[in-house]
């Protein structure tokens, strides 16, 4: 409501102008109008979509340190499963194993308990 005034006050103006000047002038100014206008369309428009493409940037990386966050949970959550679930133990196989290389390291630590060979 406030732009109709202005409208009807403009184009009484466009009117007067255009019957004053002669057509050559009528044209370059009106060119030159819509040139300005379309480059300073044109720059807030670039501005815009950089500050939109800094947005997205900052939450697509929000969203990967939230992917990674869960992904580690995920590991965390799924290492406590199995230890709780005796997959993270020792069978008796691997026990008796590590046993025996012990009992070899303790031979090889006290040769005077071995017989001697020479």
């Amino acid at each position: 409501m406030v732009m109709f005034p202005m409208v009807l006050l403009g184009s009484a103006l466009g009117v007067q102008i255009n019957v004053i000047l002669p057509d050559a002038i009528v044209l370059i100014s009106l060119t030159l109008v819509l040139i300005f206008l379309s480059v300073e369309s044109t720059i807030e428009s670039i501005k815009i979509r950089r500050k939109e493409n800094k947005i997205l940037a900052e939450k697509n990386k929000k969203q990967a340190k939230e992917a990674i966050s869960v992904e580690v949970l995920q590991e965390n959550n799924s290492r406590e499963v199995h230890e709780d679930h005796g997959m993270g133990k020792q069978t008796e196989h691997e026990d008796d194993r590590r046993s025996d290389e012990e009992e070899k390291k303790e031979v090889e630590l006290n040769p005077a308990d071995t017989p001697n060979q020479s």
